[in-house]
C-alpha cells in the first residue's frame, strides 16, 4: 500500500487504492460483550469485530475516507500511522474478502 490514503483490495481486478467503504447490502450486526459481530448470511462469512475495529467502522459509516479514519486512529491511541494503516488495510481486505464490506462510489 503506498503512501496510504486507502486501502489495496485484493478482490478487484485491476489493483488500486480504495479510500472510501460502506457495510455490504444485507449484512447483519450484532453487538457481543463489546465487541460486534457482522454476518453476510448470503454467503455464511462472519467476522468479529474488536473496539478498534468498531471505531473504524463507525468512520467509514460517518463519510471519513480510510486515511482519514487511519490518522485519527493513529492519533487517538499514539500511535505510528504506518503501524496503524498496515493494520487497517489488513481489516479492510478480510471484510472485504468476507463480503462484509464494498467499495463505496460516493
Amino acid at each position: 500500500m503506498g503512501p496510504g490514503r486507502g486501502c489495496w483490495c485484493p478482490s478487484a481486478k485491476v489493483h488500486r487504492v480504495v479510500s472510501r467503504f460502506r457495510i455490504a447490502t444485507g449484512v447483519l450486526r450484532a453487538d457481543l460483550e463489546g465487541e460486534e459481530v457482522l454476518l453476510n448470511p448470503a454467503t455464511g462469512m462472519y467476522h468479529v469485530v474488536n473496539a478498534t475495529g468498531r471505531e473504524l467502522l463507525r468512520d467509514i459509516e460517518h463519510g471519513q475516507s480510510v486515511g482519514e479514519s487511519t490518522r485519527r486512529i493513529a492519533e487517538s491511541f499514539g500511535e505510528p500511522v504506518e503501524f496503524v494503516r498496515g493494520d487497517v488495510s489488513t481489516f479492510l481486505a478480510a471484510m472485504v474478502e468476507r463480503g462484509l464490506l464494498e467499495e463505496s462510489v460516493e
